[in-house]
């Protein structure tokens, strides 16, 4: 079988007084698919634009969008593969009005969801995740939904596995019309060398041919690299298929002292940045839910406590003024927390004035005669 990415000719649709035109174009031709491309945006560009409406929402804001690439990252053990089986189950659900975390399909559109998975064994765990799928949307646990798809890439040796998942995506884009979304858990996992430029950017080009030219949305899992300061997606191809998402969410536990999982997004290209979202695992349910807050209170509390950030603070400024990068990286990995967590501290102490109640003023200002206008911080001794 042919990757569709691989045929010869592409079909591109072109839009004629508000028509769609399926018109063939020789793709080995590299000029006219340039044509033909520059053809359709000119087309498009002298129409009114109207854009297409989320897939997924939050409180009526919208997260996921039709034909993108989205990101789910975090840690290992930090639930992100269940915030993705969260979002199956919501376009899977046979209630019109089931949220998660206020989460929420938009049924404008009819979808398939196809959920691959490269990790987990097949004896407990995919079984295990797909009946919890079932569940959350609303069937029974052994019931088949209709239009949802799923396939395992673990007996697959990596070096072929880009090219089993792309003959699988051939034949489900034939087998069905509606919109498709594909849940790929995890990236990495589907070439064989993550932190290779080659393999990464060859994945990212095929993700993005998938999106541009058929009716696809991809949602992809993703871990963050092991360090608790880098919250950086692993590999190369981390580093570019966040360069390229649409929505990023970022899953993990600010502090290790309790069970309280915080919701960040990272990158919103289509929609503005939204509040943490904070939540909870609810085994008795398998699924998530949203924190108390007071127990969201008590979590902020516990990590990296304002006045022992005060203190060590006064003491790595008591030498002379610090670059703001250099002081975060000195706090860091003394409070176990990670960059977030240290700007939000340094913000609340320097907007509170926290440091009088220690006879001290932090001074937060651009270093002088400074090109690059770096900031530093420093202290200032009120008895001065």
């Amino acid at each position: 079988m042919n990757n569709f990415w691989n045929e010869p000719n592409l079909e591109i649709i072109e839009v004629n007084n508000s028509v769609p035109q399926l018109v063939k174009v020789n793709k080995s031709n590299s000029m006219d698919l340039l044509i033909a491309t520059q053809n359709k945006i000119a087309t498009i560009s002298k129409k009114k634009i109207i854009y297409k409406q989320p897939i997924i929402t939050r409180n009526d804001d919208p997260i996921i969008f039709p034909n993108t690439i989205n990101v789910i990252q975090g840690k290992a053990g930090a639930h992100k593969s269940r915030l993705a089986e969260h979002f199956a189950s919501l376009l899977l659900t046979k209630d019109l009005h089931n949220s998660i975390l206020n989460f929420k399909a938009n049924f404008l559109n009819s979808y398939t969801v196809i959920y691959v998975d490269t990790e987990r064994n097949l004896s407990e765990q995919f079984p295990a995740a797909l009946q919890s799928i079932r569940r959350n949307a609303g069937y029974s646990f052994d019931f088949d939904p209709p239009n949802f798809e799923f396939i395992t890439l673990l007996e697959t040796e990596r070096e072929n596995r880009l090219n089993r998942m792309s003959e699988y995506l051939e034949y489900i884009r034939q087998k069905y019309s509606n919109h498709i979304i594909i849940i790929i858990d995890v990236l990495t996992d589907c070439i064989k060398n993550f932190n290779d430029e080659k393999e990464s950017l060859k994945f990212i080009d095929i993700l993005n041919e998938l999106i541009n030219h058929f009716d696809i949305t991809i949602i992809g899992v993703i871990h963050e690299n092991p360090s608790k300061t880098d919250s950086k997606a692993r590999g190369h191809i981390g580093t570019e298929i966040t360069n390229k998402a649409t929505t990023v969410f970022s899953v993990g536990y600010p502090s290790d002292k309790n069970n309280i999982l915080e919701i960040t997004f990272k990158k919103c290209r289509s929609s503005e940045r939204y509040q943490p979202i904070y939540c909870k695992y609810e085994p008795n349910l398998k699924k998530l839910v949203e924190a108390e807050n007071l127990e969201v209170q008590a979590m902020k509390q516990t990590k990296a406590q304002i006045e022992d950030v005060s203190l060590s603070l006064i003491n790595i400024l008591d030498t002379g003024a610090k670059e703001r990068k250099e002081v975060i990286s000195l706090l860091c990995p003394e409070f176990d927390c990670s960059e977030r967590t240290i700007t939000q501290r340094l913000s609340e102490i320097y907007q509170l004035n926290f440091l009088e109640k220690y006879g001290y003023v932090l001074v937060y200002d651009a270093a002088a005669n400074n090109d690059r206008n770096k900031k530093l911080y420093s202290i200032k001794s009120l008895n001065q």
